[in-house]
């Protein structure tokens, strides 16, 4: 999961001393992403159950992890129910992240706006509709 300046809106931040909250959508269900590509809410769900076996680890614009102390994730859920947060009506399905960011440059991108939402940065095999 990458931190970076587009895909997964942030819908919430909160400052604190000494760690930033974030929390965004990492991914909708059957809504158009920003390559075009539209995922069902199972194939959702699939990709955040594997992200939690094997990873849990932030990125940087899918160029470079940050160390656990620099930024950890704190949530990770799939919404069973529509959702409505910061004014954003979520569906069923919907992936949410939240991250509590320490490292203080990330910390900085983050509340000037630099920083916008996360990105799952995985990879995938396209099936064309009919």
């Amino acid at each position: 999961m990458s931190i970076e300046m587009s895909s997964g809106r942030v819908l919430k931040i909160q400052d604190d001393q000494e760690y930033t909250y974030v929390l965004s959508a990492a991914l909708v269900p059957e809504r158009t992403d920003s390559h075009g590509d539209i995922i069902s809410a199972e194939e959702i769900e699939k990709s955040a159950h594997g992200y939690m076996e094997n990873s849990q680890r932030a990125g940087v614009m899918h160029k470079k992890m940050v160390p656990r102390k620099g930024a950890a994730l704190v949530e990770s859920y799939i919404l069973r129910q529509e959702t409505v947060i910061a004014r954003k009506r979520l569906p069923v399905g919907t992936w949410m992240v939240a991250f509590r960011v320490y490292d203080e440059e990330l910390r900085k991108k983050v509340l000037s706006g630099e920083f916008k939402g996360v990105s799952i940065g995985g990879t995938g095999k396209i099936e064309e509709l009919e």
